[in-house]
């Protein structure tokens, strides 16, 4: 049997103007659309895939992505944005939010300042009692509610995306409480000089900045804390455990840790002295004063390891053991991984010589934020809301004239940063009608 052959064309095969012949043409040309099919069907999993990873790490390191920055991290890769998050310093802060900064006063104002001027005022405020409370508190809230718009528009409008979501992290773990008194008048200042210069750096210097702020020691009250050997008559002082205890169960070892109470004791004695004050010397600043005369000098035991009494350094003492305790680095790693080399990978990088936390969080996103599928954790009410105004707050900047929609009002009117406006634009998000 003669093998087969391919068909000829005929010599009176109709030709097109190429001298070509119509079939064969016909046939290359359906096999070229085959494999062009075929190429496309291999290439959109890979697309699909990237396009998936760039939103998941939009999701995790920012507040949610907004117009553009799918296309833009697309561009630049992952790994590269990845690498600008974790170094803030370098990311240059729009125009917009410095100029809403600007029209926040008291952003600018430490916390010796903001006493001063928005404290308890004897000439004006009148004698003590309930009404000269409620001025002083009536300042302080005003104050306060500057400090949270400067909050969201850094978390709407700033670059630093990841730093914005570390402050926020740190400023809720290390959070006043909800009965801070007079220390409302230092939220903006707590957050502005102890947790936002710390946010990606030391675990040890931010837990030292927010132990010796005047707002963490008015919130708790370890402002009052004294040592009871000279026999304290007046009701409620000497020894107060109350910060102690928030150090070791909330801020460093948590509930199930190793400590016992009599550590929160020797704790309390340590911080004995700490004062809200005018400083003494070059060593107190912000609001923080040592006072000797009411610290504890006396040798303790704190977690089973001796600290000489040596006054405020016993403070300094103890926290750098709670801050390179094996347990705290255990507590403060991401529990959304479930990956055992990436708990592993942060464990190690926490656990050498108090690193800068920039490392525990470089070893878990470039290894890990790429790799798990997205995990819908619940998120607090402020994540919402930053999440759903960022992108409309950003596209509606660059819509001028305002378009007019029936039933909506302009946005960053008063009517449009009203609590009922803002669950309005919640109910296509989340599909819940408040």
């Amino acid at each position: 049997m003669p093998p087969r052959t391919l068909p000829q064309c005929l010599p009176n095969q109709d030709r097109g103007a190429s001298g070509v012949c119509r079939f064969c043409a016909r046939a290359v040309g359906r096999w070229a659309i085959f494999v062009c099919a075929l190429l496309w069907c291999a290439t959109v999993p890979a697309r699909a895939e990237e396009s998936d990873k760039v939103l998941h790490v939009l999701n995790r390191l920012t507040y949610g992505p907004t117009p553009g920055d799918l296309e833009r991290v697309t561009a630049m890769g992952t790994a590269a944005f990845i690498a600008s998050q974790l170094e803030p310093e370098r990311l240059d802060e729009p125009a917009a939010l410095t100029e809403k900064l600007a029209g926040l006063p008291t952003e600018s104002m430490d916390t010796v300042r903001l006493f001063r001027e928005f404290g308890p005022k004897a000439d004006t405020d009148g004698p003590p009692g309930p009404e000269a409370m409620r001025r002083v508190f009536d300042r302080a809230g005003a104050v306060a509610l500057e400090a949270a718009k400067a909050r969201l528009y850094r978390a709407i409008l700033s670059r630093r995306q990841l730093y914005e979501l570390m402050v926020a992290f740190w400023s809720d773990h290390f959070n006043l409480g909800a009965k801070k008194g007079l220390a409302t008048l230092w939220v903006g200042a707590f957050e502005r000089e102890a947790i936002r210069p710390h946010a990606m750096g030391r675990f040890l210097d931010l837990l030292s900045a927010t132990a010796m702020h005047p707002a963490m020691l008015i919130a708790f009250g370890n402002w009052k804390n004294m040592s009871p050997r000279h026999g304290v008559s007046a009701p409620g002082e000497g020894l107060e455990t109350s910060y102690a205890a928030v150090v070791l169960n909330n801020q460093t070892l948590g509930p199930g840790g190793p400590q016992k109470a009599g550590d929160v004791k020797a704790l309390a004695r340590i911080f004995t002295g700490w004062r809200v004050g005018a400083a003494r010397d070059g060593a107190e600043t912000g609001g923080f004063h040592f006072e000797p005369d009411l610290h504890d000098p006396t040798d303790k035991v704190f977690l089973g390891q001796p600290i000489k009494g040596s006054g405020v350094g016993e403070g300094a003492a103890a926290l750098r053991i709670l801050a390179g305790h094996k347990v705290t680095g255990r507590d403060h790693q991401p529990q959304a991984h479930p990956s055992i080399s990436c708990a592993t990978n942060h464990r190690r990088a926490w656990s050498s010589g108090w690193p800068r936390l920039s490392r525990p969080r470089r070893a878990t996103s470039a290894r890990c934020c790429g790799r798990f599928s997205p995990v819908r954790n619940f998120s607090i009410p402020s994540t919402w809301a930053i999440g759903s105004n960022a992108p409309c707050a950003r596209w509606c900047r660059r819509c001028e004239p305002w378009v007019a929609c029936p039933g909506i009002p302009r946005p960053w009117s008063a009517r449009w940063m009203a609590l009922a406006s803002l669950f309005m634009r919640l109910v296509p998000l989340t599909g819940i009608r408040f």
